[in-house]
């Protein structure tokens, strides 16, 4: 299952077509998200259509969460981590891992009781599910590696 539940979250690996259409069903949700920040930009539209704002938030959360678990239950299965000591704690702390946990982090604050005030610098944390669209454009792979190899400057 296990294996299966990896395929399907790396198509680019596995050249699975279901994991394809889960990879442009996670590209477009991010799209939208992204749309849904400029939006709630503007005051009176965010006024008129905040709750559906506030469900469309909490279904991206859940989705992006459900992925950020899976990926992680399913680290095993990759080869760049596959039993090398610290392996989880790598992926943790990896570019891609961080970009999905930064873009998810916002939502589950209030849950832990933290000043809204905090969460309102916190949730421009929000615009790093663009980011994501790194994962998903191989254009885009150049701006992590130079990033990765300029990080000391």
């Amino acid at each position: 299952m296990k294996k299966k539940i990896f395929d399907l979250l790396n198509p680019d690996i596995s050249k699975s077509k279901t994991g394809w259409f889960i990879d442009i069903f996670l590209l477009i949700l991010i799209l939208l998200n992204v749309a849904a920040i400029i939006a709630e930009s503007v005051a009176d539209f965010y006024r008129n259509l905040h709750s559906w704002f506030d469900a469309f938030e909490a279904f991206s959360v859940i989705v992006f969460t459900i992925e950020y678990l899976l990926r992680f239950y399913t680290l095993d299965q990759n080869r760049k981590f596959k039993q090398k000591p610290g392996s989880y704690i790598r992926y943790i702390f990896s570019f891609n891992s961080l970009i999905d946990l930064f873009a998810i982090i916002p939502f589950y604050l209030p849950l832990f009781g933290l000043d809204l005030r905090l969460l309102r610098l916190v949730r421009l944390f929000r615009v790093f599910r663009l980011f994501k669209v790194a994962l998903y454009v191989k254009a885009l792979k150049l701006i992590e590696e130079v990033l990765k190899e300029k990080k000391e400057e």
